[in-house]
């Protein structure tokens, strides 16, 4: 009788050890961009995809690699960028992808324009003054020269992996120590090292643009969109450029101006569409075009994080569910919690 009992209790400590897993950390590349790059297989071969949060699609292909890939196709899509440039890109489905170990089957993915890159950079001259603070000066330990070429929303080698992966798996993203985790639920945390009663909670909306929730700032309280794919932290221009207009402080060493030469060819500067002659004829031309506003306050669910960095962008009217755009110099800094069933994230302080 003990001797079967004994064998009873073996065989359920031998099921629960081999029924569960440790939660396996997928490593991050940061591309030249500031953006997290993670590898995802397709029909066994793998591929560098950039992890956008920002983005729509399960999956964003480049051309390229859409037509080495059996895809059944699946009508397409109309959407528009931060920009407003409207696109409709063909729809396909993949009857399955992995990423890490993780297995997702019956995935859709759209095609990536090759415009929406070109469309989507931010060009910061080489005449504009470096802006130093102790949290834009480095993602991830890695020096980034502010004052080179600079894209919004990136670029990944041939595609993205978006936002609907939030659908079916909760993700851990441990930017500081370069790895990400799919998670079932928050069970399997403290086994990658977290614990939630140490983080700030934020409770975040579903939007039509994403994962949005407010930052209260200098310029007020502002509603940010959480975008793993872009580089640098946005606010719209109109809001900075009223602001400041009507502000009776002085902004002098807040508020940094755009600075080009108009007798000075930049061919990266032509490369971009003349992005900067665009930007420059956008504005009144008496008045000083502001590029960056650097916010003392910068208060996270009633955490004050202090200095950040507020990029001007001519964010497209038609997006209105947003003030700005939390890129990589800030997100890069710490680790994220994203429970999206329950619209809850959470966030390490530093």
């Amino acid at each position: 009788m003990h001797s079967f009992f004994l064998v009873l209790l073996c065989g359920l400590l031998c099921v629960s050890w081999f029924g569960s897993t440790t939660p396996e950390a997928i490593p991050i590349v940061t591309s030249n961009k500031g953006t997290p790059l993670a590898m995802i297989e397709i029909q066994g071969e793998k591929y560098p995809l950039k992890l956008d949060l920002g983005a729509k699609a399960f999956l964003m292909l480049d051309q390229s690699l859409i037509s080495k890939i059996d895809l059944t196709k699946y009508g397409s899509t109309k959407w528009i960028d931060l920009r407003g440039n409207a696109y409709q890109t063909p729809r396909y489905l993949a009857s399955k992808i992995k990423i890490g170990r993780t297995v997702f089957n019956d995935v859709l993915l759209e095609e990536q324009p090759v415009e929406f890159s070109q469309n989507t950079f931010f060009f910061i001259p080489n005449t504009i003054q470096k802006i130093k603070t102790e949290k834009s000066k480095t993602i991830n330990n890695e020096p980034m020269d502010y004052t080179q070429q600079m894209s919004v929303e990136g670029n990944a080698t041939m595609g993205a992996i978006g936002r609907p992966i939030l659908k079916r798996k909760n993700l851990l993203l441990d930017f500081p120590h370069k790895r990400f985790y799919l998670l079932q639920d928050n069970h399997s945390l403290k086994d990658c090292g977290i614990c939630l009663e140490k983080m700030i909670k934020v409770p975040f909306i579903k939007s039509q643009s994403g994962i949005v929730f407010s930052i209260k700032t200098d310029l007020g309280e502002l509603r940010f969109l959480l975008d793993t794919g872009t580089t640098l932290t946005l606010i719209r221009a109109s809001l900075l450029e009223n602001h400041v207009q009507r502000s009776d402080w002085d902004t002098k060493n807040r508020v940094k101006p755009l600075q080009l030469n108009p007798d000075k060819k930049d061919s990266s500067l032509d490369q971009m569409t003349n992005e900067g002659e665009a930007f420059q004829n956008s504005r009144n031309p008496t008045k000083p075009l502001v590029t960056a506003f650097e916010t003392q306050k910068f208060a996270i669910s009633g955490v004050d994080l202090g200095k950040s960095l507020l990029y001007a962008f001519e964010l497209s009217e038609e997006i209105s569910d947003i003030d700005g755009v939390l890129g990589m110099d800030f997100l890069g800094l710490h680790q994220i919690y994203i429970d999206y069933f329950n619209s809850t994230l959470y966030l390490s302080e530093r």
